[in-house]
């Protein structure tokens, strides 16, 4: 069989299984691949290793001597060098990669994943390795632009940016063994990971601005009889045929907008075939196992809802203070504003127009002042649960939590405790 084109690969077997689920890797020919590394400290010292008594050491069967060399070239900071031994016509990057989890070693930052650790520690006591474990290193989403900087720079010092295919991944949430369709219960876990995920897709889409693009899917399902096992980036087949579809149009060599208009088709064609057979044991599979663990979906309603009632409570503090023949004195001088939202503004304006003095806002911020519109200088804000600072009253503008916010205070302080809405009836017009 004639050889379409050859293909280098960085990252998990999500690229490899592109390949390797159609007969003779569908024509391509995978030169060199390196599995899972550390990506965001790329360039830095690598340990020192015995690469003889390294190759000879085994300490597990899980770990293959593919995983054993994929360590290494890690741990030695060698993986471009491997890499540059067979030059290829593209090499694929998938952003599962973004997903790892890093530790320290000596002075070396390298890839926790696939038992690494424990085998990195089974070679120090062997003396293989000198080093130590020291930590696990979390690098945060926001330090992705810069920590990617280097691993970019070492790509494009090989491969122009058209020669390298970008491939866009997500974790899925649903199984399915070949009859029937489950839910995987780390709903959290996978969430987290496709976060940051998504922001390392992002970072390297700019910095390798001009490579080619493989879209994620909208809908996807993991398979529980995947040859590796049941995992959330463990697809069924149709999600490699659709990335292996995309690399055919991609080896066309089209103009760049047509290239993108194919694989958008692609991208409708195998989301589509998804939501089709799928949807109705996604669903089900959701509600049975996973109502409460849902969080995204149920903060979003919620966050609307709450968007909603705002909105209806402006409108109505708005005509209970200006049509409200309240007494000129309420007895009321100081008072605390309990949620910062838009509701609170307009409570401020209350205070400031009735001559009460707002004495902080309670909330759970970053923020250390704010309504500085209203206030001279702002309102110092203080963390909820800490206690409530002394007063006259206590105004609840948390309308997300206000009924348990409400029952909470009335229980723990000898000061009067208002909604919003009841707090607009007791004052004076706007």
């Amino acid at each position: 069989m004639e050889t379409k084109a050859t293909v280098n690969i960085l990252g998990t077997c999500i690229s490899r299984d592109t390949f390797s689920t159609h007969p003779n890797d569908g024509g391509y020919k995978v030169l060199k691949y390196v599995h899972e590394f550390e990506p965001f400290h790329f360039v830095c010292k690598g340990l020192e290793i015995d690469k003889q008594k390294y190759d000879a050491f085994d300490v597990s069967d899980k770990i293959t001597n593919f995983r054993k060399r994929c360590m290494y070239l890690d741990a030695t900071k060698k993986v471009m060098d491997y890499i540059k031994e067979a030059e290829s016509d593209y090499l694929v990057i998938d952003s599962a990669l973004f997903r790892i989890t890093s530790m320290r070693w000596g002075d070396t930052i390298v890839c926790v994943s696939s038992h690494r650790q424990k085998f990195f520690e089974a070679l120090h006591k062997k003396g293989i390795l000198k080093e130590k474990f020291e930590e696990i290193v979390y690098v945060p989403n926001e330090e992705f632009e810069e920590r990617l900087e280097d691993f970019a720079q070492e790509v494009l010092k090989i491969y122009p940016p058209e020669k390298i295919i970008l491939v866009e991944v997500r974790g899925v949430f649903a199984n399915f063994d070949g009859e029937n369709i489950s839910a995987f219960e780390n709903i959290d876990d996978i969430n987290k990971k496709n976060e940051r995920i998504a922001v390392g897709f992002d970072v390297m889409k700019k910095k390798l601005a001009g490579c080619h693009i493989i879209p994620v899917l909208d809908a996807a399902v993991a398979d529980m009889n995947h040859w590796l096992g049941p995992a959330t980036f463990h697809y069924t087949k149709e999600v490699y045929d659709y990335q292996y579809e995309c690399i055919n149009v991609i080896n066309e060599k089209l103009p760049r907008d047509e290239e993108e208009r194919r694989i958008r088709e692609l991208q409708r064609k195998y989301t589509e075939y998804y939501y089709k057979t799928f949807f109705n044991g996604i669903s089900s599979a959701f509600a049975e196992s996973n109502r409460d663990k849902n969080r995204e979906i149920i903060h979003e309603r919620r966050r609307k809802e709450h968007a909603e009632m705002q909105a209806d409570l402006l409108l109505e503090i708005a005509l209970n203070a200006k049509n409200a023949s309240a007494p000129a004195d309420i007895g009321i001088k100081t008072a605390v504003v309990y949620g910062w939202t838009r509701v609170s503004e307009l409570v401020l304006k209350l205070l400031a127009d009735n001559g009460i003095k707002p004495v902080a806002v309670m909330e759970n911020m970053d923020e250390k002042r704010v309504g500085e519109k209203y206030i001279s200088g702002g309102l110092p804000v203080l963390k909820r649960g800490i206690g409530t600072p002394k007063a006259d009253c206590v105004i609840v503008c948390d309308l997300i939590s206000s009924d348990r916010i409400m029952s909470r205070l009335k229980g723990t302080l000898d000061i009067p405790v208002y909604t919003a809405r009841e707090f607009a009836k007791l004052v004076k017009a706007l």
